[in-house]
């Protein structure tokens, strides 16, 4: 199936902007012929159809937003859409949700498709490191729960290095010294910055540093398993596991559990981004909120402020939010000390 060509992908073949495009489209007076002839050889070679609305881009607003997620399914994830599209209604917005799953191929496809679909700005709730197409949009972005590499790029996130050292004091502070330590691969820049508060929480309560009482493989199931068995099989076991997202601690939950663990007396468990069921009565799950609600409140209302304004008058929205540890039932003082 040939892939579907875009006004990046004309923008690229001729080295023009987006916006140069779109005004040829448009038939603008002020574009220089030989510019002209540039876009529309490309246009010719790229086989491309603008389509009506791609020739309204540049003379109107849409009052259309693109939100771009790595897994929907993910609820922290689900949960911060919801109230981004809520808020957006409020202000006379829709939102496009787009799904990558985390694949870098599949999130420039979305943004291509955003693009096209004339999204006046676009929150990037995704974690992947690289964004090289993101900085040739001429649309405002915001990335979403992530720091991004360029001065002036927009972004609303939290202090995830303080989030995991938060969890690490608690534990210290109940007693524990050994800690085991689950997130996922380093590669994804949020969750480098957890291990960093990881690391620097060992150093600063001189708890010792054990590579094999870390875990970095994600959310393997079997994986997570089998890295609380062999934990938990050593005479010098953890008593206490701190893992980078509540959907992690659920499923050490279940391992320490059917291996005949007690969850706090023997073992606890500290998750980290508050998902809604963490909060449930039955799982108590003391977890590092990192105030979702506010951070995609706040995404949003940078997004429309930086779209409602003039170009050449925007400059860089940055914000760090204050993380904060909720303790709930998993967490204890060590009850059972004893070694097998």
């Amino acid at each position: 199936m040939k892939n579907r060509v875009t006004v990046i992908d004309v923008a690229q073949k001729a080295g023009v902007s987006q916006t140069t495009v779109s005004r040829v489209l448009n038939n603008h007076p002020q574009i220089r012929e030989e510019t002209r002839k540039k876009v529309l050889l490309a246009i010719k070679e790229l086989e491309f159809s603008p389509n009506q609305v791609a020739r309204s881009m540049v003379v109107k607003r849409t009052k259309t937003i693109g939100l771009s997620v790595g897994d929907i399914s993910n609820p922290f994830y689900a949960e911060a859409a919801k109230v981004i599209i809520a808020k957006a209604g409020e202000l006379g917005y829709d939102v496009i949700i787009t799904d990558t799953n985390y694949r870098y191929n599949d999130f420039e496809k979305t943004l291509k498709t955003l693009v096209e679909k004339c999204v006046d700005g676009i929150i990037i709730a995704n974690i992947h490191p690289k964004n090289s197409l993101v900085n040739e949009l001429d649309i405002p972005v915001v990335y979403f729960n992530r720091k991004a590499e360029k001065e002036d790029n927009h972004y609303i996130s939290v202090d995830n290095k303080k989030g995991v050292f938060l969890a690490v004091q608690h534990l210290v502070q109940l007693g524990h010294k050994d800690i085991a330590f689950l997130t996922y691969p380093p590669l994804f820049p949020s969750f480098l910055e957890r291990f960093h508060g990881y690391k620097s929480a060992l150093e600063t309560f001189a708890l010792r540093s054990d590579p094999t009482l870390i875990y970095d493989r994600g959310l393997s199931h079997e994986q997570i398993n089998q890295f609380v068995s062999d934990s938990l099989s050593r005479y010098d076991r953890p008593t206490g596991f701190i893992t980078t997202t509540d959907q992690q601690a659920m499923l050490v939950m279940d391992a320490v559990s059917r291996l005949g663990f007690r969850i706090p007396q023997d073992i606890s468990v500290i998750g980290f981004g508050d998902i809604e069921i963490s909060s449930h009565p039955y799982i108590g799950l003391t977890s590092v909120s990192i105030q979702k609600k506010e951070m995609a409140s706040s995404a949003l209302k940078a997004l429309i402020s930086l779209i409602e304004m003039e170009k050449e008058e925007r400059s860089p929205i940055q914000v760090i939010m204050e993380p904060e540890l909720v303790i709930r039932n998993t967490t204890n003082v060590i009850q059972n000390m004893q070694r097998s």
